[in-house]
């Protein structure tokens, strides 16, 4: 049974529309794992419509579970499409490499485009943490681990490919790290992340996301 939203996300707020699919895969059963791609209709949508479902039509993503896409850099968006779409990265039980593998090049760079366009708003914190102590990791890093703000910058990343950090959900960016310790991810370049993720304590995982998830977004972060 194919669950259309077309109307629902032209309509509704963001809100309403991820209630309305949450009932919805409720009363379908579908709430103890992702929903795949076949049962969804997206017949006529916008290639980034489809991605409305979990990322927000503008890249402000309700749950903290799928990350902000709003005003990512888009060399990072672009490489992380085709890291799923090839099996370099995966995530919990598969869904964005299904999602990937079906978009063609063409749709793929659509989706890039309109959300790397898009404004970040600020979020509410998602996750407890010494923030003053994750900004100071974040602008000076400490022995044996670089200044996150080398590459991944403030207003904009510095390192061309890396993600932009600011304002991105504390649970996600938690998560990721995890992964990047534990080899659960492994799409980083040189194994970078996995080193620094394994030489980051747990306060210092938190910290760091809590900071970021309450940041000023875009510009205005100080040291």
């Amino acid at each position: 049974m194919a669950i259309s939203w077309r109307t629902d996300v032209n309509t509704r707020s963001q809100r309403d529309c991820f209630v309305t699919v949450f009932l919805a895969l409720t009363t379908l059963g579908f709430t103890g794992s992702y929903a795949h791609a076949d049962t969804l209709d997206t017949r006529g949508m916008a290639p980034h419509e489809q991605c409305a479902y979990c990322h927000g039509l503008d890249g402000n993503s309700a749950m903290p579970r799928f990350p902000r896409l709003a005003g990512q850099s888009a060399s990072y968006l672009r490489k992380q499409l085709a890291d799923f779409k090839r099996g370099r990265r995966t995530n919990d039980e598969g869904a964005m490499s299904g999602i990937a593998d079906a978009l063609s090049d063409a749709e793929a760079e659509k989706i890039v485009i309109h959300y790397a366009a898009q404004p970040l708003r600020a979020g509410s914190p998602d996750i407890e943490g010494d923030a003053a102590a994750g900004r100071r990791l974040y602008f000076n890093g400490r022995r044996a681990i670089a200044a996150c703000a080398t590459c991944h910058g403030t207003d904009a990343p510095v390192l061309a490919g890396a993600p932009r950090l600011l304002g991105q959900h504390g649970a996600y960016l938690a998560k990721q790290l995890q992964d990047f310790r534990r080899g659960a991810r492994r799409n980083d370049a040189g194994g970078v992340m996995h080193r620094i993720a394994k030489a980051l304590e747990e306060p210092e995982v938190r910290a760091l996301s809590a900071f970021l998830a309450a940041a000023p977004v875009m510009t205005g972060a100080s040291r």
